[in-house]
């Protein structure tokens, strides 16, 4: 198999990475302040764009984390891809903290989160099961580098860790049962699905060129595509009152913007991308950029109490989010590169000759 090593950042993404970094930064400095008066969100809506980006960046460093896994048993990365997986892994699960962090309103609200141990609480859960990941990738990486590989029971354990991490997501929101459209089976099936698209999306980055990437994407774009499709216009055609209700409310009310960027934007066009034309990073960008807006509008679809008057529970996101989650996003990829020089890339004689065998 022809695998590219050469996975690094264009030199062009740094100097507006610092840019956007410095103005998220300042821009959540500002929400401390002013409060989350300045957020789209209110008493009946708590979970917004934060959230929605918490769950796609986790979800793509549990789907990166266990591509490496499944690389144990399939060739389908060297151990230099693997390293560089396992640090953007890394990468996604430490800025998936920094959004929850966003989201709670109050670095303090994190620490009582992390010290309270109430496992009666999902957040918790998912906060220990995100370190758990995060832990995983790092023992990993550090396998991989010394050997050139982790073995089959790294492996293993780290496709389970992803899985887990995801489910208990998806749990986190079907389990909630004022909130009837989360109810849904589909919810996790749903989650396991985005994930793999953010993961994929995420690998393209840094290794465009990969063939065995690019077809994984291209099967879970297929299959979101028609649990979304499914989900939406089965639920608005045949579904009991409330459901239509919900249904209409994504297709028509507004949510209708994030759901329609999700399909056309995040779905269609990557695909005709993917069948057609040769733009891997363009391909990841908008697939990312989909996964992100489909947990926009499930989470606003959610929310919305239709018994109530629709503008009141009508989530959107405010200026300040997007540009504090740009500026997440910006920070990762800064971190991408500072954990790319702590982990300078040295290998192994072992694992320099299995990358040569790959190539």
């Amino acid at each position: 198999m022809n695998i590219t090593e050469d996975i690094n950042l264009p030199k062009s993404f740094f100097v507006p990475a610092v840019i956007l970094a410095i103005v998220g930064i300042c821009t959540w400095i500002f929400q401390l302040v002013s409060g989350m008066q300045v957020t789209g969100l209110d008493q009946g809506v708590v979970w917004g764009l934060y959230i929605a980006a918490f769950f796609a960046a986790v979800g793509g460093g549990a789907a990166l984390l266990a591509i490496v896994g499944i690389s144990e048993f399939k060739n389908i990365l060297s151990p230099v891809a693997k390293s560089k997986t396992l640090i953007l892994a890394m990468t996604a699960f430490i800025i998936g903290g920094i959004l929850i962090t966003m989201d709670l309103g109050n670095p303090v609200q994190m620490l009582r989160l992390i010290t309270s141990f109430r496992f009666q609480s999902m957040m918790v859960w998912d906060f220990w099961f995100l370190a758990l990941c995060f832990l995983a990738a790092l023992f990993f990486l550090l396998k991989v580098r010394k050997s050139g590989n982790g073995g089959k029971t790294f492996g293993v354990i780290a496709i389970a860790a992803a899985l887990l991490v995801v489910i208990v997501e998806g749990f986190m929101l079907s389990s909630m049962a004022a909130h009837s459209m989360w109810g849904s089976g589909i919810t996790v099936v749903s989650f396991l699905i985005s994930a793999a698209i953010m993961g994929c999306a995420l690998a393209m980055l840094i290794m465009p060129q990969n063939d065995s990437i690019r077809k994984i994407l291209q099967t879970v774009l297929i299959l979101s595509l028609i649990v979304t499709l499914a989900e939406v216009f089965t639920g608005a055609l045949t579904g009991n009152p409330e459901t239509k209700s919900e249904m209409m409310f994504v297709l028509s009310g507004k949510a209708a913007p994030f759901f329609w960027i999700q399909l056309i934007i995040g779905l269609l066009v990557p695909l005709y991308l993917l069948i057609k034309c040769n733009k891997p990073i363009a391909v990841a960008l908008l697939a990312a950029i989909g996964v992100v807006f489909e947990k926009i509008w499930v989470l606003a679809a959610g929310q919305a109490s239709h018994w109530m008057q629709e503008s009141l529970n009508a989530y959107f996101p405010s200026l300040i989010e997007y540009i504090t989650v740009i500026g997440a996003a910006a920070i990762g990829v800064l971190l991408f590169v500072l954990l790319m020089k702590l982990f300078n890339g040295k290998v192994s004689t072992a694992s320099k000759n299995q990358n040569m065998q790959a190539i």
